[in-house]
């Protein structure tokens, strides 16, 4: 289902820390529409056959990327990386879902939907 490809490699400018991936393909049946999907991988992801857990973080347009926030960025990439600098292994992958456009308010429902998509696909299900 997912095209998964590199966030940074398609932008000029982005503050991302670390292997941060973009897919365009996540459907939500409650808004009959198409969601792009943001997965950070910890360090050690791409040298072990292990599953990771998932973080999933639903005001995802501040979570990453000061260049994409409209609020300022919260630093997620960034906190994960020194957690795992220092031995704190950061051992799950952090997702971000984009809001809709023109409201950011989704119901428990659809979050649900969004994340039963989403963990089918993701890097993490190997």
């Amino acid at each position: 289902m997912a095209n998964w490809r590199s966030y940074t490699l398609a932008r000029k400018e982005h503050t991302v820390v670390g292997k941060l991936l973009i897919t365009d393909d996540v459907y939500s049946p409650q808004r009959d529409n198409r969601r792009s999907v943001l997965v950070w991988l910890p360090p050690t992801y791409r040298l072990s056959d292990r599953r990771y857990p998932v973080i999933y973080m639903h005001d995802g347009d501040n979570l990453f990327d000061a260049y994409s926030s409209y609020a300022g960025e919260w630093g997620v990439d960034e906190t994960l990386t020194a957690l795992a600098r220092v031995g704190i292994e950061a051992s799950w992958l952090a997702c971000r879902i984009w809001a809709s456009s023109g409201s950011t308010n989704t119901t428990r429902s659809a979050a649900r939907a969004r994340i039963t998509s989403v963990s089918s696909s993701t890097p993490s299900s190997r």
